[in-house]
C-alpha cells in the first residue's frame, strides 16, 4: 500500500510518503527555498517523494490531508484535485484533522489500549 500525507494550505506544506515499510517526508521550503512556504501547493515536496520511491501518482492507494480546525471552510480535498489535475483519481482521499494526527500518531505508537 501507498500512503501520500500532505500539508497543502498554511504554513510549512509538505508531503510524506509510506510505501509498504519505506518512508521518505520534506518540507517544501527544503525544495524551494521559501521560508515557511505559506500557502504554497507542495509540489516539489511530492514529486520528491514519489521520484525518491520511485512510485508514480497511479500507484498511491490513499491521500491524507490534513486540515487545521479553524480552516474548515476550506475545501482541501478540491484544492488537492485541482492542482494535481486528477492525478489520483485512483486513490482515496482523506482529510483529517491536524491536531487529532498528532494524538493518534502517539496513540497508535504507544503501548496502551
Amino acid at each position: 500500500m501507498n500512503v501520500l500525507g500532505l500539508k497543502v494550505y498554511g504554513h510549512d506544506t509538505g508531503a510524506a510518503l509510506i510505501s509498504n515499510e519505506r518512508i521518505i517526508a520534506i518540507a517544501e521550503e527544503r525544495l524551494n527555498r521559501i521560508k515557511h512556504s505559506f500557502n504554497i501547493f507542495p509540489e516539489l515536496a511530492i514529486d520528491y517523494c514519489l521520484s525518491t520511491l520511485n512510485i508514480h501518482p497511479k500507484d498511491i492507494d490513499i491521500v491524507v490531508i490534513d486540515q487545521v480546525g479553524a480552516r474548515e471552510s476550506i475545501d482541501m480535498k478540491n484544492i488537492f484535485v485541482t492542482r494535481t489535475q486528477g492525478a489520483y483519481s485512483r486513490a482515496a482521499i482523506h482529510v483529517v484533522n491536524h491536531h487529532d494526527a498528532h494524538a493518534a500518531s502517539a496513540f497508535f505508537c504507544s503501548p496502551f489500549q
